[in-house]
């Protein structure tokens, strides 16, 4: 893992917009230890949902990313590889 730079003001990556790509690109980037910033418009979390389901395809990007990841969006899931 990186040290974190000297200069806290300092950071390597700044990610425009806290969406599900943003998100999922600072949480990549954050455990290979790079330091980041994320910037988005809105002044608050969003606390709805955007949509009803979860592609195969994303599951396997949240597995890459950690079961635990995975869990927190969807306690009651159990992920199956075919």
């Amino acid at each position: 893992m990186a040290a974190p730079p000297a200069d806290p003001n300092h950071t390597d990556v700044i990610i425009i917009g806290a969406g599900p790509t943003g998100l999922t690109l600072a949480c990549d980037l954050a455990r290979r230890g790079v330091p980041l910033r994320i910037v988005d418009k809105a002044t608050e979390p969003f606390t709805g949902s955007r949509g009803k389901g979860v592609q195969p395809r994303t599951l396997e990007v949240f597995d890459d990313l950690g079961w635990a990841l995975w869990k927190s969006f969807c306690p009651q899931a159990r992920l199956t590889r075919a």
